[in-house]
């Protein structure tokens, strides 16, 4: 690296004086990045908001080093580079190698001094150099609850809110306070967490940041200030302003006043004070994941996706709708329209063997022939597949399959990448690396269905959202089951064991070995002959037992596995599990139903109870009662010493004070905390229910 170790000025004085107050020269822009090096044992204070659906913490740092690299003049196009994730126009300086002069306008102006002065043609040129600056001081580093949607616009307006809680903190304008952002990748996906870091422009520090981490609310505090004038600026009134120079744009970076938003500001900030009674201490925030912002991220880029048409195909729009009394989405085409509802919950009311929660349900306006709902799951792989933070693919498995066996929903999964190629242009062909029909597939369609022979070729270069707008669209009325028994009858082979049987037995493995992915099944000959397909059975099994073996090869096949479970569940007989499903009996509701309790078996109370709650708490409920644990409240309300409700819960259980609290019901948590009850959230108890379940007391008999 080559480091500059003498500056001299080749201005002479009479040069540099200036007689004029007018400003004739032409700017110049330079693309310049702050990289942030920081070492984690130079932390030394850090918390983070104990909720997962609240990713935001902090930490401060005694001393962190911080290096601006200029990467040379800010051009309109060109060859690009990619540096920490971010593109840059591959634009450098070139220096002359004696005096240092940088080359402009393809010359270099060498200094009086410079051997090359005069004699041009033997110059040396140092070419590619990126010039930086290097310093050391004290910094806050801000985990921020933001991903990949509207990115620019919440980042812009969360600084220029904390420039004016900072103003209104230290009463005035603490220009040595500077911030930056940087990023790291999230595994399986194209998104970064986002970090804002406040820094002391004063290399050391002055002081300032070590006041603002003297307790865990300071910073808040801070949060608060700025929130408070959001909150009561007067252009609030103006419908035209989202922020004036009274609140936000008041702040020293104007120039990004286009993504400034003071109601962004408000979201951000109402988000993190909310919550601040689960501000708890830390070790660093790196350990902090974003599992739960990602999936509310792809559930937004999900409702944008479907707005946009590829080039080729016919128009659709979507627009806000109410669906059963909530805020949904309305989704028209030329083929069908649907209502769109968001989070959905299912479960034994509806018929449901294992409850979920469904991320988008979709309804035919106007069903036509086998029309059922389509319950859409929009998958974040570090949540539900990633086999070091969220592998949950039993439970998924469990649940979706659950809904196919309840024969009133269709099911639809999709992950990131799904959703993501769709703002691509052209959106990629997709391609199949694992399970492929067999080469019988086009006669078997051409003898089944032979009105839309030629209609299924494309489907083989579909993802599983290209696959899903075919079947909202043009392909709706076309017969999806007789495409899925083509595909598993064009695999099919003689069994060698049992003679006048077909059967489907194909594997994958990892690179060592081990299994990755497998479908068996088959059918008898006799039934083929007749094109009677009601005994074709097919077991669709992903090994996430084996996940680590490979994870870029899991990754794929976790989504292939997506897609085929997609394509496959309009067979009679579809299995659709995992290895570590099968281990745990996460299926055992939906393969063993005697062991179900029916209907009129549950007991009176339980029966009764259930019709007083949400139907994701149903199976805790029951759950409770198999155990003999002491069944609890539904709907409770927490008073204050005067009779007032300032807190209610979904389930309680008051004798010995716990409580579990729905996502609406979040804001009461610190109210019964204080009440000295310990208090859980209905997502984490449905994931991991025996934390709650060993609590309870046992029922006392009459």
């Amino acid at each position: 690296m080559l480091r500059m170790r003498q500056v001299i000025s080749t201005s002479s004085e009479q040069e540099s004086r200036s007689y004029d107050e007018s400003d004739d020269r032409e700017p110049q822009f330079y693309q310049k990045n702050m990289f942030v090096v920081k070492e984690d044992a130079d932390i030394s204070e850090a918390y983070f908001i104990d909720r997962e659906e609240v990713p935001f913490g902090f930490e401060f740092f005694r001393k962190i080093k911080l290096r601006e690299v200029n990467f040379g003049e800010k051009m309109a196009g060109g060859p690009q580079l990619t540096i920490a994730g971010r593109s840059v126009v591959d634009r450098p300086f070139e220096l002359c190698g004696a005096c240092g002069k940088v080359k402009k306008n393809g010359k270099i102006e060498h200094a009086i001094y410079c051997r090359y002065w005069g004699k041009e043609e033997k110059e040396k040129v140092i070419e590619a150099c990126f010039l930086y600056r290097e310093f050391t001081s004290e910094a806050i580093r801000m985990l921020l609850p933001v991903a990949s949607f509207d990115v620019e616009r919440n980042i812009h307006s969360f600084v220029a809110a904390l420039d004016l809680g900072l103003r209104k903190k230290f009463r005035g304008d603490p220009g040595h306070l500077l911030t930056t952002v940087m990023d790291e990748p999230v595994p399986g996906s194209d998104v970064r967490k986002r970090y804002l870091v406040l820094y002391d422009g004063v290399p050391g520090g002055t002081g300032y940041l070590k006041e603002l981490m003297r307790d865990q609310q300071s910073l808040l505090e801070v949060f608060e200030l700025a929130h408070d004038v959001l909150k009561n600026c007067i252009c609030q009134n103006d419908p035209e302003k989202d922020g004036c120079y009274r609140c936000l744009l008041a702040y020293r970076g104007r120039h990004d006043q286009q993504n400034t938003s003071r109601q962004a500001a408000l979201e951000l900030l109402r988000l993190i004070l909310d919550n601040r009674q689960h501000l708890k201490r830390t070790d660093r925030l790196d350990a902090i994941r974003i599992n739960r912002l990602l999936e509310s991220e792809l559930e937004g880029r999900f409702i944008e996706a479907l707005r946009r048409t590829p080039e080729g195909e016919p128009p659709r729009s979507v627009t806000h709708h109410v669906v059963n009394g909530k805020e949904g989405f309305y989704l028209r085409s030329e083929f069908g329209n649907y209502l769109i509802e968001p989070q959905v919950d299912v479960g034994l009311a509806q018929g449901v063997a294992v409850p979920s929660r469904v991320d988008f349900v979709f309804y035919p306006e106007r069903p036509e022939g086998s029309d059922l709902p389509i319950a859409v799951f929009t998958d974040g792989y570090e949540y539900h597949a990633d086999p070091n933070s969220g592998l949950r693919v039993g439970t998924d498995t469990a649940q979706r399959m659950a809904l196919m066996r309840s024969g009133r929903f269709r099911v639809w999964s999709l992950t990131w990448d799904d959703v993501q190629e769709q703002f691509k242009n052209p959106v990629p062909r997709f391609e199949a690396e694992l399970l492929s029909p067999g080469a019988k597939l086009g006669a078997l369609l051409a003898k089944l269905d032979p009105a839309n022979t030629g209609n299924w070729k494309s489907l083989g270069g579909l993802s599983s959202f290209g696959i899903l707008m075919l079947m909202l669209g043009a392909g709706r009325s076309r017969s999806w089951p007789t495409y899925a028994q083509s595909f598993v009858v064009s695999l099919l082979e003689n069994d060698p064991d049992t003679p006048g049987r077909l059967r489907l037995q194909w594997q994958r493995t990892h690179s060592d070995g081990s299994p990755l992915l497998q479908a068996e099944g088959g059918m008898d000959s006799a039934a083929l002959q007749a094109r009677d397909f009601a005994n074709l059975n097919v077991r669709l099994c992903l090994f996430d037992v084996y996940a680590h073996h490979g994870l870029v090869e899991w990754k794929r096949a976790w989504r292939e596995f997506l897609r085929l479970g997609n394509l496959l569940q309009f067979l009679d007989h579809f299995d659709f599990v995992s290895s570590l499903g099968l281990n745990d009996e996460v299926y055992a509701p939906i393969f063993e139903p005697a062991r179900r309790p029916r209907e009129g078996a549950v007991p009176d109370q339980l029966a009764a109870l259930m019709e007083l709650m949400a139907p994701a708490m149903h199976d805790l409920c029951r759950r409770a009662a198999e155990r003999g644990k002491a069944l609890p409240e539904a709907g409770f309300e927490l008073t204050s010493e005067e009779g007032e409700i300032i807190a209610t819960a979904e389930l309680a259980w008051p004798v010995c004070r716990l409580a579990v609290l729905l996502e609406h019901e979040a804001d009461g948590a610190r109210c019964f905390e204080t009440a000295g009850w310990r208090v859980f959230f209905a997502d984490a108890v449905l994931s991991a229910p025996e934390a709650l379940l060993d609590l309870l007391p046992d029922e006392v008999a009459e």
